[in-house]
């Protein structure tokens, strides 16, 4: 019997096949299965996505993850990225974005356009403006501390987004638990990163992928139990840590004579 003949894709047939099996590669619009599976945090046009700490110093994991989101939105859409915050806020000590920290994300610091309002209606004000201009690739907001933020504002961003079909990432506090108009909400967590696997000249392992705890609070699914995610800094997306086989561990030789203490 003849050995089966391999089967002919044509090139469209075969980009296909292999986007499919590929989960690093980041999610577009209308691609099927760019929410399925773990429901990765992603920055759809014409959604607004809440991220909230759940700690207070949770929040630079929360800024990395909308940094993240962020340039996944650049990849859909071309032009400027418009990121709005308080001039001061009392509550936020962690400072402006930083351009070489940009960088490490694949950001170009030239495509942010910073706007700092004076109070949290400022920044919404600005969010809501930059959600209606066709030219802008998507809208960072951090709200900060206040009450201008709830269910009748977030409704007029979502509204805006969805006609301009743009992207809004939204921040809010850690401690801000009000209802929203958000499409998604996410909780965010530091975790550990694994240990790279070449050390340092001192021999002390050097970081690996960074990493965080999220749970999804609202979203097409529902609500989740918390997973790790970290950042791939190849192909500039969120995936889940690959999963390593531990070695099996090799029986302790006990020496002759030696008494064994069963547990």
């Amino acid at each position: 019997m003849s050995p089966p003949r391999p089967e002919t894709l044509s090139l469209s047939a075969l980009r296909q096949r292999l986007a499919t099996l590929d989960p690093a590669k980041p999610g577009h619009p209308g691609q099927a299965g760019a929410e399925d599976g773990p429901n990765l945090p992603c920055a759809r046009p014409g959604q607004v996505v809440e991220l909230r700490p759940q700690t207070y110093f949770d929040t630079p994991a929360s800024l990395c993850i909308l940094a993240g989101m962020s340039v996944m939105a650049s990849h859909q859409r071309q032009g400027p990225i418009l990121w709005c915050r308080r001039r001061a806020d009392p509550r936020q000590d962690f400072g402006d974005p930083y351009p070489h920290g940009l960088q490490q994300w694949g950001i170009d610091p030239s495509r942010i356009l910073l706007a700092l309002a004076r109070d949290q209606a400022g920044v919404l004000w600005a969010m809501e403006e930059g959600a209606r201009a066709p030219e802008l690739a998507a809208i960072v907001g951090e709200t900060g501390s206040g009450h201008a933020y709830g269910l009748t504002p977030s409704r007029r961003l979502q509204l805006a987004a969805e006609k301009h079909d743009t992207a809004v990432l939204l921040l809010r506090p850690f401690d801000d638990i009000a209802p929203s108009a958000a499409r998604q909400r996410w909780r965010i967590a530091a975790a550990p990163g694994p240990a790279a696997p070449w050390t340092g000249a001192r021999g002390l392992p050097a970081p690996g992928a960074r990493r965080w705890q999220v749970c999804r609070e609202r979203g097409r699914n529902g609500r989740e139990a918390g997973f790790t995610i970290e950042w791939n800094d190849e192909a500039l997306c969120f995936r889940l840590p690959a999963l390593v086989a531990e070695p099996t561990s090799r029986p302790q030789h006990t020496p002759a004579g030696a008494e064994r203490i069963a547990g």
